[in-house]
């Protein structure tokens, strides 16, 4: 019967071993996923915090800069129209001033042009300077530039004519017509 005791016993802390790996597996493994878990929570919230910081900075930088420029050009007497997509059909007798996510000229103009835009499209004539500050110019095809170009972009496509010179700041001059001008500067 000694034997018999002892072989229970033997049997009885032979499985009880595995309940106590049992438990330690599935305390690591609840620690891991707890870890884990709170470094994925640490990481969407830096995520959230950066964008959401980096944003509004962002947004306050540009919307002063616009803003800057903006009043540069009401102290030189232009007229200021503002809106989210401007297509302009009239033709325009004063300097003016367009300010927009989106510009279309398709009339002719008198006097100097000047464009805050993401993207702006001339299809008309300007008689004056047109200066663009935003990422993309065009000149259309059908459209003549008899002023200079001054640009803060990054980058100007040129299908139509220019007769005076292009200056300014911008990554890509796209001369489509192949005459660009002598006093044209690339890339400042």
């Amino acid at each position: 019967m000694s034997d018999d005791v002892s072989n229970r016993v033997v049997n009885e802390n032979f499985q009880s071993q595995p309940e106590v790996q049992d438990k330690k597996q599935k305390s690591t493994g609840k620690k891991w996923l707890i870890g884990c878990s709170i470094g994925c929570l640490a990481m969407i919230i830096l995520s959230v915090l950066f964008c959401g910081v980096g944003g509004y900075f962002g947004y306050k930088y540009v919307h002063n800069k616009v803003d800057q420029w903006s009043q540069e050009f009401e102290d030189k007497g232009f007229a200021k129209i503002t809106g989210h997509v401007i297509e302009l059909a009239d033709d325009v007798n004063e300097s003016t001033l367009y300010i927009g996510q989106v510009v279309k000229i398709f009339g002719n103009c008198q006097g100097d042009v000047a464009v805050i835009a993401q993207v702006c499209q001339i299809h008309g004539n300007v008689e004056g300077t047109v200066y663009f500050r935003g990422q993309m110019l065009e000149i259309e095809p059908k459209a003549t530039i008899q002023g200079d170009i001054d640009v803060l972009a990054q980058s100007v496509v040129i299908y139509g004519k220019v007769n005076g010179q292009i200056n300014g700041k911008y990554q890509i001059l796209d001369d489509k017509t192949g005459t660009q001008k002598p006093g044209c500067r690339n890339r400042q």
